[in-house]
């Protein structure tokens, strides 16, 4: 009664009924917001679209390797190479891959091409420094003589999630400045000086 007779409550009739009118236009924006829907076939061609802005850092090695198939044979490898026998003449003549004929020359791995345990033991090597590591083929000396930052481009795959975000927003902003363009455009508006 006070807020009436002291007239606070006219104002608080403007408040109410703008946030009614709030309520109401949150409503109408949630209700074209939710028909965004997305298809794969949206999100790929995105990807595509946008494919050189996906890409990911990484390193390489160039790397000379042994492969001997049994832990004794290993034990050989390793006791010639400490004897001083040059890496390259170790490969011709204990390397049980085809690789060996040429001095274990196997040229440049990446991550995504090499087992991890392998991979693993070559990030931790000095260049020109090797170490024996085991895999599920056999045993391999490794070592590397060179590296490489590359860049290459992520698949799809990796990057579907982030490419969702970035359509789904964007098609929500089309619906609404459509919707805001609609309502305009219906709406009886003048405008007095």
């Amino acid at each position: 009664n006070e807020a009436d007779r002291t007239k606070l409550s006219e104002n608080l009739e403007l408040k109410t009924e703008t946030a009614v009118k709030k309520i109401k236009a949150n409503a109408v924006i949630a209700q074209k917001l939710a028909t965004a829907n997305i298809s794969e076939e949206e999100l790929f061609s995105y990807y595509k679209l946008h494919k050189s802005k996906f890409k990911t850092k990484s390193k390489e090695y160039k790397v000379q390797r042994i492969f001997v198939k049994n832990e004794n044979k290993l034990q050989d490898v390793i006791s010639s190479l400490n004897d001083g026998m040059k890496f390259k003449e170790a490969a011709k003549l204990f390397s049980e891959e085809t690789a060996g004929a040429n001095g274990g020359y196997a040229g440049f791995m990446s991550e995504k091409n090499t087992e991890k345990n392998v991979w693993e033991t070559l990030k931790s090597l000095k260049k020109w420094y090797y170490k024996s590591v085991e895999t599920s083929k056999g045993f391999y000396v490794i070592r590397h003589y060179e590296t490489r930052n590359i860049e290459t481009e992520k698949t799809f795959v990796d990057v579907r999630n982030e490419i969702e975000i970035k359509v789904r927003k964007n098609k929500k902003e089309e619906l609404y400045n459509e919707l805001i363009e609609n309502l305009k455009a219906s709406a009886d508006i003048s405008i007095s000086s």
